[in-house]
């Protein structure tokens, strides 16, 4: 007997294999754990139904990709994290700067929103 997965049946041997002798298609759910969408505070537990909304809110939907840095690998420690915290922080403070990002960030969300 070769190594593998053997079972009794009728009196005799028989391997088991684990290639299926028809194709077998690939079905994915609608249904995820029950997730709260920030746009509108709603509970959803149909993927379909939470793209639907955030897309309808202008919005995009990122996923699980790894954040970009630029390439540069920051240690919480460093001065030039700290400084780079504060002037984010002082940026941020101000109503007018707070403003300006906020049109910004609506002007690529559009742009994106047409692109697609």
């Amino acid at each position: 007997m070769n190594r593998g997965k053997w079972k009794w049946v009728d009196g005799e041997f028989v391997e088991i294999t684990t290639k299926r002798s028809e194709p077998v298609h690939n079905i994915i759910q609608d249904t995820m754990n029950p997730t709260w969408h920030p746009c509108d505070g709603q509970i959803y537990e149909s993927k379909s139904a939470f793209r639907r909304n955030t897309k309808a809110h202008g919005c995009v939907e990122v996923g699980d990709a790894q954040p970009f840095n630029g390439g540069r690998v920051l240690d919480d420690q460093t001065e030039e994290r700290k400084l780079a915290i504060k002037d984010a922080i002082e940026q941020l403070s101000s109503v007018e700067r707070r403003k300006e990002i906020l049109d910004r960030i609506r002007w690529e969300q559009e742009n994106l929103a047409r692109e697609q």
